[in-house]
């Protein structure tokens, strides 16, 4: 499981790096692992929309991130989680202080937006966090 989410994450960064043809080895990425609880996906897909993605679209704006993606995962699907959340950062310095700048970026907006008055932990679990370094795939080339 946990290689098919690597595999996952890492040609996505590959597409990312051919896209904007940035060969940069100094990004940096965290990706949250999600569970959504007791069938809350409107709430859980609400909160994430609105708050979660808007903040990351606040922070690209800012030059605060180097990008973001939530990749949900399809509900049949044998693994325990519903989404993954990534948040990549050009540099050591730009994930240094990204507990700072998402501050000043909470502070503009007015408050969680939540569906159903429902609070976060009603309707999510992060499962696991992971820090990643390596964003470097290797593909052979047929011959």
């Amino acid at each position: 499981m946990i290689l098919n989410l690597y595999l996952i994450f890492s040609l996505q960064i590959l597409f990312d790096f051919e896209a904007d043809h940035s060969q940069s080895t100094d990004l940096i990425s965290s990706m949250d692992f999600v569970q959504v609880l007791s069938n809350n996906y409107e709430e859980a897909h609400y909160y994430y929309a609105e708050n979660w993605e808007l903040l990351r679209k606040m922070a690209l704006q800012e030059g605060y991130i180097h990008s973001y993606q939530m990749i949900p995962i399809a509900p049949d699907s044998a693994m325990s989680i519903d989404l993954i959340l990534i948040t990549t950062y050009k540099n050591q310095a730009q994930f240094a202080e990204r507990e700072e700048r998402f501050q000043i970026l909470i502070e503009r907006l007015s408050g969680k937006k939540l569906l159903n008055d429902k609070q976060p932990q009603e309707f999510r679990k992060v499962l696991y966090n992971q820090i990643s370094k390596e964003h470097s795939l290797q593909v052979a080339s047929p011959r």
